[in-house]
């Protein structure tokens, strides 16, 4: 049976959520500085083995954050290599700043997971908080 680890990541935060991705100008990650993910379109981000989290591990416990949207729109998380589902992760609205949610996201291909921008363009920021190692 798969067991869960909570703020298992981040040893040294360990009272507080690890910021691990940060999809906007000015990332504290350079490989991920560039900017939102444009509308209609996908960019996926390797889970497994990075900031803690076991390259073995099953699925991630996310806080998922839209910022810097400027229309109404959602985010959806999947599984690299698996198709696009039909439900959103997060929805966003131009009279808030930001909106997050949290989710359990399945790991897909190399331990990827993937966020899509629905309707709008958004910056992203993925808070893990906790795996599933197998």
């Amino acid at each position: 049976m798969p067991s869960w680890t909570q703020r298992g990541i981040c040893p040294a935060l360990a009272s507080r959520n690890c910021r691990n991705w940060r999809r906007r100008s000015g990332s504290w990650t350079p490989a991920l500085r560039g900017g939102p993910i444009a509308a209609g379109s996908s960019r996926c981000f390797a889970a497994g083995g990075q900031a803690g989290i076991p390259a073995s591990a099953a699925a991630v416990i996310l806080n998922v954050t839209a910022v810097g949207y400027t229309n109404l729109g959602w985010l959806t998380l999947f599984p690299n290599g698996q198709t696009l589902p039909g439900s959103s992760t997060v929805n966003f609205d131009v009279s808030e700043y930001a909106i997050a949610n949290q989710t359990i996201i399945k790991l897909g291909t190399s331990g990827q997971l993937c966020v899509n921008a629905g309707n709008a363009g958004s910056n992203v920021i993925l808070d893990a908080t906790g795996y599933e190692a197998p």
